[in-house]
């Protein structure tokens, strides 16, 4: 069995192609199959372990990762598949450290944590920019969830995922409805069947989501941890976290 899969979801807008580029020259490995769905834009040819894939380009992240994993990754061939999309850059290097990038998300799948990604998102009616998904919400609970820029799930996590049936095919979702259909309820699934969720963010890694604490509630107040200075009056520091977003401002 192979150890590692990998999927990337790439769109050419805001640097995607370059931020592909980048993704496949620091985290290539001669030992991990790599799927990458390309969205309007021609695939270039497979490589010896890297395997491109032309994709509907229909909602957004998850749609590529649906068909990726429904029709062209052999589930039961991987023990770890990381899902990473052209909206973040990385992974960062970290210096003098033995371990390959990926294994920073797999030692976090122990015991019962099914999902383990670059950051989390404690999601509550008092968090900034709610306002923005709060039609589709409900105000009264948090919403935990791993934040579907950069995350690996475990073979478990997986194939219970495909037994639900959460990867049917969407259609056509708007970016509200993919961030509440698939990021909010990816976590939201797993935390139901009895997994938790873990993350590279030292402040949110060994929390207990399954329920709101005084840990989690205060976490409410950041929300999105992915903005400067938002991380506990901080900004993240991309070798933490592997993965940073441009697009709030983050640069490796």
């Amino acid at each position: 069995m192979t150890k590692y899969a990998v999927l990337y979801h790439c769109h050419p807008i805001n640097n995607g192609l370059w931020h592909l580029e980048y993704f496949l020259k620091h985290g290539f490995h001669p030992d991990v199959h790599f799927y990458i769905a390309c969205v309007d834009f021609e695939p270039p040819d497979d490589l010896a372990n890297i395997k491109f894939f032309q994709v509907e380009n229909d909602s957004h992240d998850f749609g590529g990762f649906a068909r990726l994993l429904l029709e062209h990754v052999p589930v039961a061939n991987y023990e770890y598949f990381g899902f990473f999309n052209s909206s973040c850059l990385g992974p960062a290097s970290v210096s003098n450290s033995k371990r390959m990038w990926l294994e920073y998300f797999s030692d976090r799948l122990v015991n019962n944590i099914g999902i383990c990604g670059a950051t989390i998102n404690c999601l509550g009616s008092k968090s900034p920019y709610f306002h923005y998904l709060e039609k589709l919400l409900d105000p009264s609970v948090t919403h935990y969830h791993v934040q579907t820029y950069a995350y690996m799930l475990s073979q478990s996590a997986v194939n219970l995922l495909l037994r639900k049936k959460f990867y049917a095919y969407p259609t056509k979702w708007t970016k509200e409805e993919t961030i509440v259909n698939y990021e909010i309820g990816l976590s939201k699934m797993l935390l139901r069947e009895g997994f938790q969720l873990s993350c590279l963010l030292k402040a949110y890694a060994n929390l207990d989501y399954s329920q709101r604490t005084p840990e989690t509630e205060s976490l409410e107040l950041i929300g999105d941890p992915c903005f400067i200075n938002t991380s506990g009056g901080a900004t993240i520091d991309a070798r933490e976290v592997l993965f940073i977003k441009p697009s709030r401002g983050f640069k490796l």
